[in-house]
């Protein structure tokens, strides 16, 4: 049981690890594209794949956030839930030793 509960936990972990890497990777080619970045394929690549994740925080938070600080806060919505399950992977790691 909880060999099944780590699997799972580490799935969610590079899940959640995934999603903080392309919200980087938007940022960066933001960053790189100097304000044309609505031309650019990359750009709008990562925009699509972020997008569920900004919807899914915009729901969760009632739409409080403005839209500008999005993905600031779903970056550290994404890195909390980072933190614990580390935490819980840690846990189980060391109970199976």
């Amino acid at each position: 049981m909880q060999i099944e509960l780590l699997v799972y936990v580490i799935f969610l972990k590079s899940f959640i690890e995934f999603a903080t890497y392309l919200i980087i990777g938007q940022w960066l080619t933001y960053i790189i594209c100097f304000g044309k970045h609505h031309n650019n394929v990359v750009y709008k690549i990562f925009l699509l794949l972020t997008s569920p994740f900004y919807k899914l925080v915009d729901f969760i938070t009632f739409k409080k956030i403005k839209k500008e600080l999005l993905p600031i806060s779903t970056l550290v919505i994404l890195l909390f839930f980072w933190v614990i399950l580390l935490f819980f992977k840690a846990i189980l790691m060391n109970q199976q030793t």
